[in-house]
């Protein structure tokens, strides 16, 4: 609207005297003889009545693929999933396991993809439980490769061999350090007998 002063019609500013209508989640912008009502970021409407827009819903977030969108009044907030963490427009994987172990785990700590698992060591196995772990009997098993005997150890085993006989580097094979001695050579035959002497 316009005013006049003395002899000069000047505008009103409608927004800055209050005299708009403009919803409660809406902007006022004074025009020359008027004013407009525009919703405010996150809201919808003709600017008298402004509508929460749901940005998760409708798609109109830029939270990334590893985050949940929470739709709040006039926005929204990006929260990264369990196992990640960011600001939420960007997601990482969290290493559980280079703190505090989560599952306290008895021998290994095994980050994966938004989580983390037990593991154990070469020679050992997983129990049921997911935690703990049992040495692997290799020689009951029959996975230790030994040529004769196998003895099982903690996480591992150790190969001997029978007697006579000697472990090669392989830690395996058994081999005979030396060859076998050659039989002894054949006696020589006795030396003929004298023909008889004939009779006197």
């Amino acid at each position: 609207g316009r005013t006049i002063n003395g002899t000069r019609c000047i505008d009103i500013d409608e927004c800055a005297v209050k005299l708009d209508d403009c919803g409660h989640n809406a902007t006022c912008a004074n025009t020359d003889g008027g004013f407009t009502c525009f919703c405010d970021p996150g809201f919808d409407g003709d600017g008298r009545v402004c509508t929460d827009v749901d940005e998760c819903a409708q798609g109109l977030d830029d939270c990334h693929a590893l985050a949940r969108c929470n739709n709040t009044v006039g926005g929204f907030i990006c929260t990264c999933q369990p196992g990640y963490e960011g600001p939420g427009w960007f997601c990482a994987d969290v290493n559980e396991c280079a703190g505090v172990d989560p599952n306290n785990c008895e021998q290994l700590c095994v980050n994966t993809v938004g989580s983390s698992t037990c593991g154990c060591s070469p020679g050992w196995r997983l129990r049921d439980d997911v935690r703990t772990c049992e040495d692997v009997d290799e020689c009951l098993e029959g996975i230790d490769g030994c040529d004769h005997n196998c003895t099982n150890t903690n996480g591992s085993y150790a190969c001997s061999c029978l007697p006579k006989w000697k472990l090669a580097d392989d830690l395996h094979t058994c081999i005979r350090p030396y060859p076998p001695p050659s039989p002894p050579p054949n006696p020589p035959f006795p030396p003929p007998l004298p023909p008889p002497s004939p009779p006197p």
